[in-house]
């Protein structure tokens, strides 16, 4: 539907498409709402909002895409709000954002996509807000953003990634905002964080990474401030720093990692801590290589042993 057309859908099954989408609204002005209805099991994508179109969604399912994605919210105007739904086990990523537009999602799902992300925003202008979801169990990263889009998380679970990040942010003006949320038991990175991009989390858990580090700052003009967050127990490091990032812990813990708590590596890397705990870690507590700076601004608890320069 499109050319500033709109509809109410109740209760409505738009699935088995062998070819196509299963609700596609296109077109600026052009609006839907669905309630309580199925759009699951569509070749392509099950649910497009596109060219600055509108779509609602509440209680709805939109999964199991034989070679598309759940959601795709596309073009400069176009918008998503999905309360209560599902999109899970899309062949590709469950909730794609792209090309300006903007999504607000409630108490949705979207895991465990077969070959891609959870929720992918991407190109400059795309923002996403998600509020009390569950993104867990993809393939690639849960949530991933870059091409200078940004992602709010309140509350939100993004745990065990099969193969990717549980947040990963790249690309100048690319960002995440983290409060409240979880990024435990991913395969690779809890948290990424590179190429320029920035992150500020509060109140969040990184912990338990399955095969690598906590959180991951990487390359220059990358930037995270972390506060009153949890990046301990990983099966590498809780926090690496390198490559002229930048990151910052305010009450913080990383203790108890398989490898390092901090470790910072190469000339213009910094980590500036105050009021946090790096003890008990098997490789060392604080250790700095190549020219990276440890600054401990106040009450830094390092279990005795100090800053260690490599």
């Amino acid at each position: 539907m499109g050319a500033g057309a709109s509809a109410m859908l109740v209760s409505c099954s738009m699935g088995f498409s062998s070819r196509s989408v299963g609700l596609a609204v296109t077109g600026k002005g052009s609006t839907a709402t669905a309630t309580a209805c199925t759009i699951s099991s569509n070749r392509l994508d099950n649910v497009w909002g596109v060219k600055g179109a509108s779509v609602a969604l509440e209680d709805c399912e939109c999964k199991n895409s034989s070679k598309g994605k759940g959601w795709v919210v596309l073009g400069e105007g176009s918008r998503m709000e999905a309360r209560g739904s599902k999109a899970d086990e899309n062949e590709l990523s469950n909730a794609w954002v792209d090309a300006g537009a903007s999504a607000v999602l409630v108490s949705c799902s979207m895991g465990f996509s077969s070959s891609k992300s959870g929720l992918f925003v991407t190109g400059k202008g795309s923002t996403a807000t998600a509020t009390a979801c569950t993104i867990t169990g993809n393939q690639h990263s849960n949530a991933l953003v870059n091409g200078g889009a940004s992602l709010t998380l309140d509350g939100c679970e993004c745990n065990s990634s099969k193969g990717g990040n549980g947040w990963n942010a790249s690309g100048g003006g690319s960002s995440i905002v983290a409060r409240g949320s979880k990024a435990e038991r991913n395969q690779y990175a809890n948290v990424f964080v590179g190429a320029g991009a920035s992150a500020v989390f509060s109140s969040c858990s990184m912990g338990l990474a399955s095969s690598n580090i906590g959180l991951s700052v990487f390359g220059k003009g990358s930037t995270v401030t972390a506060t009153a967050c949890t990046i301990s127990g990983n099966q590498h490091n809780n926090v690496h720093v390198t490559e002229g990032a930048t990151a910052t812990l305010n009450n913080c813990e990383s203790n108890g990692s398989k490898h390092y708590g901090w470790e910072v590596v190469g000339l213009d890397s910094f980590l500036l801590v105050s009021s946090s705990t790096a003890v008990s870690n098997a490789g060392g507590n604080a250790v700095m290589h190549g020219g990276g700076k440890i600054v401990c601004l106040s009450n830094c608890d390092l279990g005795g042993t100090g800053v260690v320069n490599k």
